[in-house]
């Protein structure tokens, strides 16, 4: 995203009575890094119908699942920079 489509972006914010703070507006200079153009897919109606129907209605995790997911969070949890509460 270049910069004058970031301006125009803040200006509609600000327009409307939002202020764009600096750090979204970095954000959205940086999102082209993050997310490169070409990973980003463009869904027909259908299809985005589809896809949150699927998010919303997700199959129960299997075992296989459950068991690397608490393998990831057995090593997050013990991880030097995790916050001790």
């Amino acid at each position: 995203m270049d910069k004058r489509r970031i301006f125009k972006i803040s200006s509609v914010h600000r327009r409307r009575g939002h202020p764009m703070s600096t750090q979204t507006s970095l954000s959205l200079l940086a999102s082209p890094v993050i997310v490169p153009p070409h990973a980003v897919m463009t869904l027909t109606a259908e299809e985005s119908r589809a896809f949150i129907h699927h998010l919303v209605h997700a199959p129960p995790p299997h075992e296989a699942l459950r068991t690397a997911a608490a393998r990831y969070w057995a090593r997050v949890d013990q991880s030097p920079s995790s916050p001790v509460c």
